[in-house]
């Protein structure tokens, strides 16, 4: 198949698609369960992402990712409704989020089980907070989204350069600007729990900067979440934080 989407649509479940080496459009949906999906290598085989899209969305149960890199969009991985997944050897980087819209390398929602070995998330930011009155407040940026999901593990793995999105500039003579977005290598809410990180690096996590006039600035956030819910050796790189 020329095409990621075609062998994806032309797949059943338990299916295996090796990706050549090569760049393929981001954008793509995936519903089966027990995918397996093995790139070239993180190096050679590339999923891009266009503005404000996914890389890959994942809805199937017990699939499992290697050897990719998927860098651009809002989202580069996204697993929703899922149970048991698993990454390994793969690279999710420059994640963007348009002006108001949070960004994250991987997002995951509503699900359970998810494995992430030897992957490496560098370089996301969250959205610009939009020019108003006051000035609207910078989104959030975040390595990992965990929204209303348990049982997540990171091991030998790499979160860098995370950063929230600045605030808008208040266009009154009145305003302060917008507080600089939150920004988090690993970002919990939603009741989310049972994170578990080993072996790995959580550094250069930046709240986004204040807008005009004096906003305040981002809340750094290496955890966010309920801190009996957070389990690791605390990686190098980062304090761990809840709130």
């Amino acid at each position: 198949y020329d095409a990621f989407q075609e062998a994806l649509d032309a797949s059943r479940d338990g299916a295996r698609i090796r990706v050549a080496a090569g760049a393929y459009g981001g954008g793509l949906l995936a519903l089966l369960d027990d995918l397996v999906i093995e790139g070239a290598g993180s190096a050679l085989s590339y999923i891009v992402a266009a503005p404000d899209a996914t890389g890959l969305t994942l809805r199937g149960d017990r699939s499992a990712i290697s050897g990719l890199s998927i860098t651009g969009g809002r989202f580069g991985l996204a697993y929703e409704d899922i149970s048991g997944a698993s990454v390994k050897d793969c690279v999710v980087a420059l994640q963007q989020g348009s002006p108001n819209q949070e960004a994250a390398g991987i997002r995951v929602s509503a699900s359970a089980g998810l494995s992430l070995e030897r992957v490496v998330i560098d370089g996301v930011t969250g959205g610009l907070g939009s020019n108003d009155y006051h000035g609207n407040s910078g989104t959030l940026g975040a390595g990992i989204l965990v929204d209303d999901s348990q049982g997540l593990s990171f091991k030998d793995g790499v979160i860098r350069d995370i950063s929230g999105g600045p605030g808008g500039k208040a266009t009154s003579g009145y305003g302060n600007g917008g507080a600089g977005g939150k920004a988090g290598a690993i970002y919990l809410r939603g009741g989310s729990s049972n994170v578990e990180v080993s072996s790995s690096t959580l550094e250069i996590v930046t709240g986004g900067a204040a807008g005009s006039r004096g906003g305040n600035a981002g809340t750094l956030y290496a955890w966010a979440g309920t801190a009996a819910g957070l389990y690791g050796d605390a990686s190098s790189g980062a304090r761990l934080w809840s709130s």
